[in-house]
């Protein structure tokens, strides 16, 4: 028996998220206090996320309030963040896009990839839609490293 659990936890280390039945997709929101567009955005959120399968999303809230703070506040968060978001294998956000707020960012609970942007320019209703799509098409769309146009959110939010 105890030879069996080396190689258990190394096949769990090996099992991708979805069949470990983590959500196979993840939504990355940076948000602060301060920010006008989040409060429009997290609510309607909210709404599109429970209207979404459950076990379909996993939400990740990154609070930036503090950026507004002293220059040693700043650095502080902005490692924290950049370590946060390594554990999701998304750091391509803090680099794209550093402390832009008012986003939320669809990904690829496996890779890391981007699937959709979703800001406080969509309804509810539009979020849980692009939500629904991200999952079914997840899988094939990230596999074959195909990203969809929307899913840059360049020029967006603040």
């Amino acid at each position: 028996m105890i030879r069996c659990v080396p190689a258990l936890l190394v096949l769990a280390l090996a099992t991708p998220q979805a069949a470990l039945g983590e959500a196979p997709l993840k939504v990355i929101a940076l948000t602060a206090d301060w920010c006008a567009r989040c409060h429009v955005l997290e609510p309607a959120l909210a709404r599109a996320l429970e209207e979404t399968p459950s076990g379909t999303v996993r939400y990740i809230d990154i609070d930036l309030t503090a950026m507004t703070a002293s220059d040693e506040a700043r650095r502080g968060l902005s490692a924290a963040t950049e370590a946060r978001l390594r554990l999701h294998k998304a750091t391509w956000i803090w680099e794209k896009h550093k402390a832009r707020t008012g986003l939320a960012f669809v990904i690829d609970a496996d890779t890391g990839t981007a699937l959709d942007c979703l800001t406080s320019d969509l309804s509810a209703r539009e979020m849980a839609g692009r939500l629904k799509l991200a999952a079914a098409t997840s899988r094939g769309m990230a596999k074959a490293g195909q990203v969809p146009a929307h899913a840059d959110c360049a020029g967006r939010a603040g």
